[in-house]
């Protein structure tokens, strides 16, 4: 079992890494560096801020004479006194982007009107934008909660943009906004700045629109004055509307999606910036009937579809509190199950029954 002690040992030792970097993030205001040089009289050449200078290292941590050009190092004036975890350096990859048509989404039909009006009337019909002087969005905030189907919606816009392109990973750029923030100074920034730098690389080198969409908006684009932090106030959000007001008109398009919009600082939501903003709201009994009916045809079922989907929506409606897009899913996929298990059990009736439906809805 040497393996076994092997991994918590080296468990251990990463643990004991992330303790000494927090508690130093902790003791005090500390800056974010890399190292471009190797080691000379316990000097390195670190990049800070846009300039690069020598800088020495705390004799004291013998780990800091072995550093390599491109590690991430922590600072403290101008004293190197850690290494950064890989972990803690790099950024998200993108998802893997799967298109999303307007047809896979049910009910919220004056949304999506609105949505389609906002990106879609701009591209096939520019020239009449240009006469009446409108210029085109440049970004949508989705709100509404959980599970109601904001990041759908966000897929679909993306999918607007992005038919017909040849994809690489910037062309749809995905983040939470959590994901962007770090207790050291000015991370979060060059964070911000990447995602906007690689979205303006990818329109310079490609003449392709990038799609950034960053969920839990409301964790990186706070109201100011909200938060303990002052880097919020000061830096964090000054710098998104900076990189936001300095993008060419259609290189970039930006998503933003939050399960709370009165977090989300006004200056990203005025005209010129974030101009859209839409409810993604609770599914109504006729939007259940058309979410119910869009899963149910992915399944097999016994009866016609819209039959078992009025049935369904009128029970839970009945029943439940509170009706998402997701619960909705679920039940649909509860029901599979029991039909298969009913079919194991040699019931000869295939196919998702009403009955499936309502056991479905009983066990949620």
């Amino acid at each position: 079992m040497s393996w076994a002690s092997d991994e918590n040992r080296e468990l251990r030792q990463k643990l004991a890494e992330y303790e000494d970097i927090l508690k130093k993030a902790l003791e005090g205001p500390y800056t974010e560096g890399v190292v471009k040089s190797e080691c000379f009289n316990n000097l390195y050449r670190v990049e800070k801020g846009g300039g690069a200078m020598f800088i020495p290292y705390d004799l004291r941590n013998p780990a800091l004479a072995k550093l390599k050009p491109g590690q991430k190092v922590l600072l403290a004036k101008s004293i190197i006194v850690g290494i950064l975890p890989e972990e803690l350096t790099q950024m998200p990859d993108p998802v893997h982007f799967d298109f999303v048509s307007w047809s896979e989404i049910g009910g919220l039909k004056s949304q999506i009107e609105k949505i389609r009006d906002t990106i879609e009337l701009p591209l096939t019909q520019s020239n009449r934008f240009k006469k009446y002087g409108l210029k085109p969005s440049r970004g949508v905030i989705l709100y509404g909660p959980p599970g109601c189907g904001k990041t759908m919606v966000a897929k679909a816009i993306a999918s607007h943009f992005l038919m017909g392109q040849k994809l690489n990973k910037d062309s749809f750029i995905y983040l939470k906004g959590g994901e962007m923030l770090s207790p050291y100074v000015g991370a979060a920034e060059a964070n911000i700045k990447s995602i906007f730098d690689r979205a303006r690389a990818n329109f310079n080198k490609t003449g392709q629109r990038s799609v950034i969409f960053i969920d839990e908006a409301e964790a990186i684009l706070p109201r100011r004055g909200s938060r303990r932090s002052s880097d919020v106030d000061t830096t964090i959000v000054p710098t998104f509307l900076s990189e936001m007001d300095g993008f060419e008109e259609n290189s970039t398009f930006i998503i933003l999606a939050t399960n709370f919009l009165e977090q989300i600082d006004e200056a990203v939501v005025r005209p010129g910036r974030i101009d859209l903003t839409i409810e993604i709201s609770e599914p109504t009994v006729e939007d259940s009937v058309e979410i119910l009916s869009i899963y149910l045809r992915k399944s097999l079922t016994n009866n016609k579809v819209e039959d078992l989907a009025k049935s369904a929506a009128n029970h839970i409606f009945e029943t439940k509190k509170n009706v998402s897009g997701a619960t909705l899913k679920n039940i649909v996929e509860r029901a599979s199950l029991i039909a298969i298990k009913r079919e194991l059990n040699g019931d000869k009736t295939l196919g998702i029954t009403e009955e499936d439906l309502l056991n479905a809805i009983k066990e949620g």
